[in-house]
């Protein structure tokens, strides 16, 4: 998870990796070099961030810091902004806590989550899930109406507070046919269903059909 502070509307940024164990020594190490690296690269971060090997801080007061994913360790958290990568891996009793001790701070002027994922297994992602129904049952956008998802439906929605962008499309430059092709010939159905269509799957079924 990764956590960020600034000294205005978002001040402590975090961000979590799934529930692996996110922070052993080799890669805090890695991380730390990689960091150091491209901050020393850019003329204009090079003489305002120190780089710690699981903080980051910028002479403004922001501060971006990579956490461990342990509710217990996160209980307080006073975050601008929380990143969660992988929503779908989020199946135990221990991250589902972890989401719920890392709700937005109401006494900030801007404390948001932002959750990056495809797709998981709705009898085990149940927090992606829950998310993920919450956003389909929202509003279509209007000014961003002409996004389809693949199946003839707005990809953009809002839901008490919640911006949902779910799509089945692959937009980046580098989802080509030719890597698509051969990501559909090395993985079984289901998985190249869920990680390049973005399709809910469960058992041996294809997909789940959510309209």
């Amino acid at each position: 998870m990764m956590r960020i502070e600034t000294n205005y509307s978002l001040r402590h940024l975090s961000c979590f990796a799934a529930m692996r164990a996110f922070y052993n020594s080799r890669f805090s190490v890695s991380l730390s070099f990689l960091r150091r690296i491209a901050i020393q690269l850019n003329p204009y971060l090079k003489s305002s961030v120190d780089v710690g090997n699981r903080r980051t801080s910028f002479s403004t007061g922001t501060i971006v810091e990579a956490l461990p994913s342990d509710f217990r360790g996160a209980a307080g958290s006073n975050h601008g902004l929380s990143v969660w990568d992988e929503a779908w891996a989020y199946t135990s009793e221990a991250s589902r806590r972890l989401w719920d001790e890392l709700t937005p701070v109401p006494t900030r002027r801007n404390s948001i989550r932002l959750v990056v994922t495809y797709a998981g297994f709705p009898s085990e992602s149940e927090l992606l899930w829950q998310l993920h129904q919450h956003g389909m049952a929202g509003t279509p956008i209007p000014e961003l109406s002409h996004l389809d998802n693949g199946d003839g439906k707005p990809v953009c929605r809002a839901a008490d507070g919640l911006f949902s962008y779910w799509d089945h499309v692959g937009r980046m430059p580098w989802q080509t046919e030719a890597y698509l092709a051969a990501q559909k010939n090395s993985l079984r159905a289901n998985a190249y269903l869920r990680l390049h269509q973005n399709r809910w799957v469960e058992g041996n079924e294809s997909f789940i059909d959510l309209a």
